[in-house]
Protein backbone atom coordinates (compact mmCIF):
# COMPACT_ATOMS: atom_id res chain seq x y z
CA UNK A 1 0.00 0.00 0.00
CA UNK A 2 0.99 3.62 -0.49
CA UNK A 3 0.92 5.61 2.74
CA UNK A 4 1.61 9.26 3.55
CA UNK A 5 2.67 10.03 7.14
CA UNK A 6 1.77 13.61 8.11
CA UNK A 7 3.27 15.22 11.21
CA UNK A 8 5.83 17.50 12.76
CA UNK A 9 8.71 14.98 12.71
CA UNK A 10 10.23 16.69 15.76
CA UNK A 11 11.39 13.52 17.54
CA UNK A 12 12.54 10.33 15.76
CA UNK A 13 10.41 7.93 17.84
CA UNK A 14 7.10 9.28 16.52
CA UNK A 15 6.35 9.75 12.79
CA UNK A 16 9.80 8.76 11.56
CA UNK A 17 9.85 5.48 13.49
CA UNK A 18 6.31 4.56 12.44
CA UNK A 19 7.13 5.30 8.81
CA UNK A 20 10.13 2.96 8.97
CA UNK A 21 8.01 0.24 10.60
CA UNK A 22 5.42 0.44 7.82
CA UNK A 23 8.18 0.24 5.21
CA UNK A 24 9.69 -2.74 7.01
CA UNK A 25 6.47 -4.71 6.55
CA UNK A 26 6.39 -3.93 2.83
CA UNK A 27 4.55 -0.63 2.31
CA UNK A 28 5.65 2.42 0.33
CA UNK A 29 5.68 5.60 2.41
CA UNK A 30 6.12 9.33 1.89
CA UNK A 31 6.09 12.09 4.49
CA UNK A 32 4.78 15.61 4.94
CA UNK A 33 6.60 17.35 7.82
CA UNK A 34 6.98 20.84 9.19
CA UNK A 35 9.41 20.84 12.14
CA UNK A 36 11.99 22.95 10.33
CA UNK A 37 9.36 25.52 9.37
CA UNK A 38 8.83 26.52 13.01
CA UNK A 39 11.63 25.17 15.20
CA UNK A 40 15.38 24.75 15.64
CA UNK A 41 16.84 21.86 17.62
CA UNK A 42 19.74 23.08 19.75
CA UNK A 43 22.87 21.14 20.72
CA UNK A 44 21.41 20.30 24.14
CA UNK A 45 18.32 18.75 22.46
CA UNK A 46 16.10 21.62 23.59
CA UNK A 47 13.71 23.08 20.99
CA UNK A 48 13.67 26.79 20.15
CA UNK A 49 11.19 28.73 18.01
CA UNK A 50 12.56 30.35 14.87
CA UNK A 51 11.05 33.65 15.94
CA UNK A 52 7.97 35.57 17.04
CA UNK A 53 6.41 35.42 13.55
CA UNK A 54 6.67 31.62 13.59
CA UNK A 55 5.51 31.33 17.21
CA UNK A 56 2.34 33.35 16.57
CA UNK A 57 1.37 31.25 13.54
CA UNK A 58 1.97 28.01 15.40
CA UNK A 59 -0.07 29.18 18.39
CA UNK A 60 -3.06 30.43 16.38
CA UNK A 61 -2.74 27.93 13.48
CA UNK A 62 -3.15 30.65 10.89
CA UNK A 63 -0.80 32.39 8.47
CA UNK A 64 1.34 31.81 5.38
CA UNK A 65 3.40 28.98 6.90
CA UNK A 66 0.25 27.07 7.89
CA UNK A 67 -1.17 27.59 4.39
CA UNK A 68 2.08 26.39 2.83
CA UNK A 69 1.96 23.14 4.84
CA UNK A 70 -1.63 22.46 3.81
CA UNK A 71 -0.80 23.10 0.15
CA UNK A 72 2.25 20.87 0.47
CA UNK A 73 0.00 18.03 1.64
CA UNK A 74 -2.45 18.50 -1.23
CA UNK A 75 0.41 18.48 -3.75
CA UNK A 76 1.88 15.36 -2.18
CA UNK A 77 -1.47 13.59 -2.41
CA UNK A 78 -1.82 14.53 -6.08
CA UNK A 79 1.70 13.32 -6.90
CA UNK A 80 1.95 10.20 -4.71
CA UNK A 81 -1.68 9.01 -4.95
CA UNK A 82 -1.80 7.28 -1.54
CA UNK A 83 -4.16 4.59 -0.31
CA UNK A 84 -3.85 5.83 3.30
CA UNK A 85 -2.94 9.14 4.94
CA UNK A 86 -1.89 8.85 8.58
CA UNK A 87 -2.12 12.15 10.50
CA UNK A 88 0.20 11.55 13.46
CA UNK A 89 0.12 14.39 16.03
CA UNK A 90 -1.27 16.92 13.54
CA UNK A 91 -2.55 20.29 14.73
CA UNK A 92 -2.04 22.41 11.60
CA UNK A 93 -4.16 20.68 8.95
CA UNK A 94 -7.43 22.43 8.11
CA UNK A 95 -10.93 21.13 7.37
CA UNK A 96 -10.71 22.55 3.86
CA UNK A 97 -7.63 20.49 3.07
CA UNK A 98 -9.31 17.28 4.19
CA UNK A 99 -12.46 18.05 2.20
CA UNK A 100 -10.36 18.49 -0.95
CA UNK A 101 -8.53 15.22 -0.32
CA UNK A 102 -11.77 13.31 0.36
CA UNK A 103 -12.97 14.01 -3.16
CA UNK A 104 -10.87 10.94 -3.93
CA UNK A 105 -13.07 8.41 -2.14
CA UNK A 106 -10.46 5.65 -2.31
CA UNK A 107 -8.12 7.41 0.17
CA UNK A 108 -8.49 6.41 3.83
CA UNK A 109 -7.82 9.16 6.38
CA UNK A 110 -6.51 8.15 9.83
CA UNK A 111 -5.74 10.30 12.87
CA UNK A 112 -3.74 9.74 16.06
CA UNK A 113 -2.14 11.70 18.87
CA UNK A 114 -0.34 10.55 22.00
CA UNK A 115 -1.47 13.72 23.81
CA UNK A 116 -4.94 14.27 25.24
CA UNK A 117 -6.46 17.06 23.11
CA UNK A 118 -9.45 17.34 25.45
CA UNK A 119 -7.53 18.11 28.65
CA UNK A 120 -5.57 21.20 27.61
CA UNK A 121 -7.92 23.86 28.93
CA UNK A 122 -5.40 26.71 28.79
CA UNK A 123 -4.13 25.72 25.35
CA UNK A 124 -7.31 24.29 23.83
CA UNK A 125 -6.81 26.63 20.86
CA UNK A 126 -3.86 24.60 19.57
CA UNK A 127 -6.13 21.54 19.35
CA UNK A 128 -9.10 23.21 17.69
CA UNK A 129 -8.21 22.03 14.17
CA UNK A 130 -7.39 18.52 15.35
CA UNK A 131 -10.75 18.25 17.13
CA UNK A 132 -12.61 19.83 14.22
CA UNK A 133 -11.01 17.29 11.85
CA UNK A 134 -12.30 14.28 13.77
CA UNK A 135 -15.57 14.13 11.84
CA UNK A 136 -13.68 14.08 8.51
CA UNK A 137 -11.49 11.06 9.39
CA UNK A 138 -12.33 7.47 8.51
CA UNK A 139 -10.32 5.93 11.37
CA UNK A 140 -9.23 7.18 14.78
CA UNK A 141 -6.46 5.72 16.92
CA UNK A 142 -6.52 6.66 20.59
CA UNK A 143 -3.58 6.55 22.99
CA UNK A 144 -5.80 6.04 26.06
CA UNK A 145 -9.24 4.47 26.54
CA UNK A 146 -10.45 7.50 28.49
CA UNK A 147 -10.56 9.46 25.22
CA UNK A 148 -12.87 7.05 23.36
CA UNK A 149 -16.08 8.85 24.34
CA UNK A 150 -14.50 12.24 23.56
CA UNK A 151 -13.75 11.17 20.00
CA UNK A 152 -17.16 9.61 19.48
CA UNK A 153 -18.84 12.77 20.81
CA UNK A 154 -16.93 14.76 18.18
CA UNK A 155 -18.02 12.60 15.25
CA UNK A 156 -15.65 9.62 15.25
CA UNK A 157 -16.98 6.25 14.13
CA UNK A 158 -14.13 3.74 13.81
CA UNK A 159 -12.06 4.09 17.00
CA UNK A 160 -9.21 1.80 18.12
CA UNK A 161 -6.72 1.86 20.96
CA UNK A 162 -3.13 2.16 19.71
CA UNK A 163 -0.75 2.01 22.66
CA UNK A 164 2.85 3.28 22.70
CA UNK A 165 5.70 1.00 21.72
CA UNK A 166 9.42 0.40 21.90
CA UNK A 167 11.80 0.45 18.93
CA UNK A 168 14.06 -2.65 18.97
CA UNK A 169 16.79 -0.93 16.95
CA UNK A 170 17.02 1.87 19.53
CA UNK A 171 15.70 0.41 22.80
CA UNK A 172 17.86 -2.58 23.67
CA UNK A 173 20.10 -3.74 26.56
CA UNK A 174 23.55 -2.17 26.59
CA UNK A 175 26.56 -3.90 28.10
CA UNK A 176 27.70 -2.12 31.24
CA UNK A 177 31.29 -1.73 30.00
CA UNK A 178 30.02 0.22 26.96
CA UNK A 179 28.11 2.77 29.03
CA UNK A 180 30.05 5.99 29.81
CA UNK A 181 30.64 6.36 33.53
CA UNK A 182 28.71 9.63 33.87
CA UNK A 183 25.45 7.83 32.99
CA UNK A 184 25.71 5.32 35.84
CA UNK A 185 23.53 5.76 38.94
CA UNK A 186 21.12 4.11 41.35
CA UNK A 187 18.10 5.71 39.66
CA UNK A 188 17.27 7.66 36.55
CA UNK A 189 14.31 9.65 35.32
CA UNK A 190 14.35 10.75 31.68
CA UNK A 191 11.22 12.79 31.14
CA UNK A 192 9.77 16.29 31.24
CA UNK A 193 8.95 18.38 34.31
CA UNK A 194 5.32 18.60 35.33
CA UNK A 195 3.88 20.16 38.48
CA UNK A 196 2.35 16.93 39.73
CA UNK A 197 4.56 15.92 42.66
CA UNK A 198 7.38 14.30 40.69
CA UNK A 199 9.83 17.02 41.69
CA UNK A 200 9.23 16.40 45.39
CA UNK A 201 9.66 12.64 44.94
CA UNK A 202 12.97 13.11 43.15
CA UNK A 203 14.17 15.49 45.87
CA UNK A 204 13.30 12.90 48.50
CA UNK A 205 15.33 10.27 46.65
CA UNK A 206 18.43 12.47 46.77
CA UNK A 207 17.86 13.38 50.43
CA UNK A 208 17.78 9.67 51.25
CA UNK A 209 21.28 9.28 49.81
CA UNK A 210 20.60 7.54 46.49
CA UNK A 211 22.41 8.66 43.36
CA UNK A 212 20.08 10.07 40.73
CA UNK A 213 20.42 11.08 37.09
CA UNK A 214 17.77 13.42 35.68
CA UNK A 215 17.12 14.30 32.03
CA UNK A 216 14.33 16.10 30.22
CA UNK A 217 12.82 19.49 29.46
CA UNK A 218 11.40 22.06 31.88
CA UNK A 219 13.47 21.12 34.92
CA UNK A 220 15.92 24.01 34.91
CA UNK A 221 13.18 26.65 35.05
CA UNK A 222 11.30 24.69 37.71
CA UNK A 223 14.16 24.51 40.20
CA UNK A 224 16.55 27.39 39.43
CA UNK A 225 15.01 29.78 41.98
CA UNK A 226 14.54 27.19 44.71
CA UNK A 227 16.75 25.48 47.29
CA UNK A 228 16.09 22.11 45.69
CA UNK A 229 18.82 19.45 45.96
CA UNK A 230 18.12 18.84 42.26
CA UNK A 231 20.04 22.05 41.52
CA UNK A 232 23.22 20.01 41.83
CA UNK A 233 22.17 18.17 38.64
CA UNK A 234 21.78 21.33 36.54
CA UNK A 235 21.92 21.92 33.65
CA UNK A 236 19.27 19.27 33.00
CA UNK A 237 18.58 18.57 29.32
CA UNK A 238 16.73 15.93 27.27
CA UNK A 239 18.60 12.88 26.00
CA UNK A 240 17.89 11.14 22.70
CA UNK A 241 19.36 8.31 20.66
CA UNK A 242 22.42 6.63 22.16
CA UNK A 243 22.38 9.05 25.10
CA UNK A 244 18.88 7.96 26.07
CA UNK A 245 19.80 4.28 25.88
CA UNK A 246 22.94 4.88 27.96
CA UNK A 247 20.93 6.84 30.54
CA UNK A 248 18.40 4.04 30.99
CA UNK A 249 20.90 1.19 30.89
CA UNK A 250 23.27 2.99 33.25
CA UNK A 251 20.81 2.95 36.16
CA UNK A 252 19.81 0.15 38.49
CA UNK A 253 16.21 1.42 38.59
CA UNK A 254 14.32 3.49 36.00
CA UNK A 255 11.58 5.82 37.19
CA UNK A 256 8.41 6.51 35.25
CA UNK A 257 6.00 9.30 36.20
CA UNK A 258 2.70 9.62 34.34
CA UNK A 259 1.46 12.93 32.97
CA UNK A 260 -1.56 14.25 34.86
CA UNK A 261 -2.17 16.86 32.15
CA UNK A 262 -2.54 14.04 29.62
CA UNK A 263 -4.43 11.74 32.03
CA UNK A 264 -1.88 9.05 31.18
CA UNK A 265 -2.18 5.49 32.41
CA UNK A 266 1.10 4.52 30.69
CA UNK A 267 3.64 6.30 28.53
CA UNK A 268 6.33 5.56 25.98
CA UNK A 269 8.91 4.88 28.71
CA UNK A 270 6.58 2.21 30.13
CA UNK A 271 7.53 0.04 27.16
CA UNK A 272 11.06 1.24 26.38
CA UNK A 273 12.47 0.52 29.85
CA UNK A 274 11.47 -3.18 30.01
CA UNK A 275 12.67 -3.63 26.40
CA UNK A 276 16.10 -2.44 27.54
CA UNK A 277 16.02 -5.14 30.22
CA UNK A 278 15.83 -2.62 33.05
CA UNK A 279 13.42 -2.36 35.98
CA UNK A 280 10.41 -0.15 35.40
CA UNK A 281 9.66 1.68 38.65
CA UNK A 282 6.38 3.38 37.82
CA UNK A 283 3.34 5.03 39.31
CA UNK A 284 0.65 2.36 39.66
CA UNK A 285 -2.30 2.10 37.28
CA UNK A 286 -4.58 -0.85 36.60
CA UNK A 287 -3.68 -0.55 32.93
CA UNK A 288 0.05 -0.87 33.61
CA UNK A 289 -0.46 -3.81 35.94
CA UNK A 290 -2.45 -5.60 33.20
CA UNK A 291 0.53 -5.18 30.83
CA UNK A 292 3.47 -5.81 33.18
CA UNK A 293 2.52 -7.78 36.28
CA UNK A 294 3.25 -6.09 39.59
CA UNK A 295 6.38 -7.29 41.45
CA UNK A 296 7.05 -9.87 38.74
CA UNK A 297 7.63 -7.79 35.59
CA UNK A 298 7.57 -4.23 36.99
CA UNK A 299 7.52 -2.39 40.30
CA UNK A 300 4.78 0.14 41.07
CA UNK A 301 4.26 2.79 43.73
CA UNK A 302 1.32 4.93 44.85
CA UNK A 303 3.06 7.54 47.01
CA UNK A 304 6.43 8.85 48.15
CA UNK A 305 6.71 6.50 51.13
CA UNK A 306 5.98 3.41 49.06
CA UNK A 307 8.44 4.54 46.40
CA UNK A 308 11.29 4.93 48.91
CA UNK A 309 10.50 1.62 50.57
CA UNK A 310 10.67 -0.26 47.27
CA UNK A 311 13.84 1.53 46.18
CA UNK A 312 15.62 0.37 49.36
CA UNK A 313 14.62 -3.26 48.79
CA UNK A 314 15.59 -3.30 45.11
CA UNK A 315 18.91 -1.51 45.48
CA UNK A 316 20.00 -4.09 48.05
CA UNK A 317 18.75 -7.18 46.21
CA UNK A 318 20.57 -7.71 42.91
CA UNK A 319 19.07 -11.18 42.37
CA UNK A 320 15.56 -9.74 42.61
CA UNK A 321 16.46 -7.03 40.10
CA UNK A 322 17.85 -9.55 37.62
CA UNK A 323 14.75 -11.74 37.89
CA UNK A 324 12.37 -8.84 37.24
CA UNK A 325 14.52 -7.54 34.38
CA UNK A 326 14.41 -10.92 32.61
CA UNK A 327 10.66 -11.26 33.05
CA UNK A 328 9.99 -7.75 31.76
CA UNK A 329 12.25 -8.17 28.75
CA UNK A 330 10.50 -11.42 27.80
CA UNK A 331 7.04 -9.83 28.16
CA UNK A 332 8.06 -6.86 25.97
CA UNK A 333 8.44 -9.14 22.97
CA UNK A 334 5.88 -11.82 23.79
CA UNK A 335 3.28 -9.12 24.41
CA UNK A 336 3.79 -7.57 20.98
CA UNK A 337 4.76 -4.13 22.28
CA UNK A 338 7.36 -3.38 19.59
CA UNK A 339 6.70 -0.77 16.92
CA UNK A 340 6.34 -3.27 14.07
CA UNK A 341 3.54 -5.04 15.95
CA UNK A 342 1.81 -1.68 16.49
CA UNK A 343 2.13 -0.85 12.78
CA UNK A 344 0.44 -4.15 11.94
CA UNK A 345 -2.35 -3.33 14.42
CA UNK A 346 -2.78 0.00 12.68
CA UNK A 347 -3.23 -1.60 9.26
CA UNK A 348 -5.32 -4.55 10.45
CA UNK A 349 -7.94 -2.18 11.86
CA UNK A 350 -8.33 -0.55 8.43
CA UNK A 351 -8.54 -3.90 6.64
CA UNK A 352 -11.15 -5.19 9.09
CA UNK A 353 -13.36 -2.12 8.85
Amino acid sequence: MRIIIVGEYMWPWYQEAFEKALEKIGHECESVSWFDKFWVKQNNNEIKSKGLFHKIQYRFLEGPIINKINNQLINKVNDFKPDIIFFYNCQVISNGTLIKIKKNKSIKLCQFTNDDPFSFRKTRGIWRKFISNIKHMHYHYIFRESNRDDFIANGASNVKLLMPYFIPEKDYPEKINKIPEHYKSDLVFAGHYENDGRLEMLEHIIKCGFSLKLYGSGWNNAIKKSNSPLKSLMPINPVVGDEYRFAINGAKLCLCFLSKINNDKYTRRSFEIPAMKKILLSEYTDEMNSIFEQDKEAIYFNNKEELLSKIKVLINDKKLRIRIEKNAYRKSYEGGHDITSRAKEFLNFIHEN
